[in-house]
């Protein structure tokens, strides 16, 4: 069965429509789907498919991946509202469909990348971006909405709002992410400037949720994988650091806020109002499994894979100011995905 077609991730896309103040502007609308099969791209998707399917809104959905198989697990075969688009995103796009809206989701995101192939990281995030933002150009009255991270604010003890930044280490392979994310805003933004194409810059911070994939290698996802197993969940640090973490339903409800309703050239954290440690995160994720966290000094390449930013709390205020709110307590949007993924697991 695919995640699609269970209960109670469908009443999740149902939350999330319900969620975004203004989403009866996309009725009609062509929207470009650049990183479609990754954790929140794939969501995302299926809001919009949801959207088509219950509210009969016409939404025409292009979905941009690097392999055709990816898209056709994931969402099936292209149909009337959905066609698919394949290609390294660090190449050019050429697509002759009228689009009103691109997504840039396309993005290593998780630390196994980052250790593996910085270079492709940083490109997909550079030079990636410049081809959409051409994609754009060509689309009088289009909006690219560039998602970053909240790693762009680097290392500081303060709680990150959207023109605060801190320490990053450009020396340091591991930074290959938040570096590159930082140029790609800048980008969008100098593109703006020159170029007079509407941009809009979503931060969301660590997301999770039923929908990642198998190749998604993040400690918070481990955790779930290992709750839904009802195996003991093993911790390579104290746990001591804070993050803000959202739900992959409270995320794409807050992205698809900045895409509609947020102002060119701005950025907006997407973050929930409560923020919790690893630890704390691990701990729900084993009460949920029935299972229990035991602690294990890291190997190397743990060591080089762990982000160093010790607190990454995102304030979100600015998002609230456009009309969202977040649903997804940590407790409830980790209790939904060991849930969904264990209901999938059983089909």
């Amino acid at each position: 069965m695919r995640v699609y077609e269970n209960v109670k991730y469908r009443e999740d896309l149902e939350i999330t429509l319900n969620a975004i103040p203004t989403v009866e502007r996309l009725r009609g609308k062509c929207v470009f789907v650049a990183g479609a099969t990754g954790l929140i791209g794939s969501f995302l998707v299926e809001v919009l498919l949801y959207a088509n399917e219950t509210r009969k809104v016409g939404i025409q959905i292009v979905a941009h991946s690097r392999k055709y198989e990816r898209l056709v697990a994931r969402f099936g075969a292209e149909r009337e509202d959905l066609e698919y688009v394949i290609g390294d995103i660090c190449e050019p796009i050429s697509n002759e469909k009228r689009f009103d809206y691109v997504i840039h989701l396309a993005s290593n995101a998780y630390p196994e990348k980052f250790r593996k192939e910085p270079v492709e990281t940083m490109l997909s995030n550079i030079n990636g971006t410049l081809n959409l933002l051409k994609l754009v150009e060509k689309n009088k009255g289009c909006r690219l909405l560039y998602v970053s991270s909240g790693e762009v604010y680097g290392e500081t003890t303060q709680d990150k709002v959207e023109d605060s930044y801190g320490y990053v280490d450009v020396l340091s392979a591991r930074s290959c992410y938040p570096i590159s994310k930082q140029a790609g805003e800048t980008l969008c933004c100098a593109y703006a400037e020159e170029y007079g194409v509407d941009v809009v810059i979503a931060r969301p911070c660590h997301v999770y949720g039923a929908s990642a994939t198998e190749e998604d290698n993040r400690a918070s996802t481990h955790f779930i994988r290992q709750a839904v197993m009802s195996k003991d969940i093993i911790m390579n640090s104290s746990g001591s650091q804070v993050r803000s973490y959202a739900y992959v339903a409270d995320a794409v409800s807050g992205i698809i806020t900045v895409l509609l309703d947020g102002e060119s050239t701005q950025a907006y954290n997407v973050a929930p109002n409560e923020s919790i440690s690893i630890r704390e995160f691990a701990e729900i994720c084993a009460d949920e499994g029935g299972c229990q966290v035991r602690f294990m000094a890291p190997d190397d390449v743990e060591r080089k894979e762990q982000s160093p930013i010790s607190s990454q709390v995102l304030v979100n205020d600015k998002l609230i100011a456009l009309g969202w709110k977040g649903l997804f307590s940590a407790q409830k949007g980790i209790g939904r995905s060991i849930e969904i993924l264990k209901e999938i697991e059983q089909e």
